[in-house]
C-alpha cells in the first residue's frame, strides 16, 4: 500500500444467497459483524491487531501524529 493512500478494506463471507460483510473499514469507521466464533475470527482480530498496532508504531514516529489511547 502507498503511504499517502488511505487505509480501507472490506471482508467478506460469500455463502449461499447473499454475500455477508464481516468487516468494513472506510479508513475512519470499523464495522465488524461477527456471528459465529471459530479459529477464523480469532486469525481475523489478529490480523487487524498487528495490522493497527504497525501502523501506530509506523505514525508514532511521525511529529504531526499523537497516539490516542482508546
Amino acid at each position: 500500500m502507498h503511504p499517502h493512500q488511505s487505509a480501507n478494506y472490506r471482508i467478506t463471507l460469500f455463502q449461499e444467497g447473499e454475500p455477508i460483510t464481516l468487516l468494513d473499514y472506510d479508513g475512519v469507521n470499523k464495522k465488524i459483524k461477527i456471528f459465529r466464533r471459530g479459529q477464523w475470527i480469532n486469525r481475523l482480530y489478529k490480523y487487524l491487531y498487528q495490522k493497527e498496532r504497525y501502523y501506530l508504531e509506523q505514525m508514532a514516529e511521525n511529529p504531526n501524529f499523537a497516539i490516542i489511547e482508546y
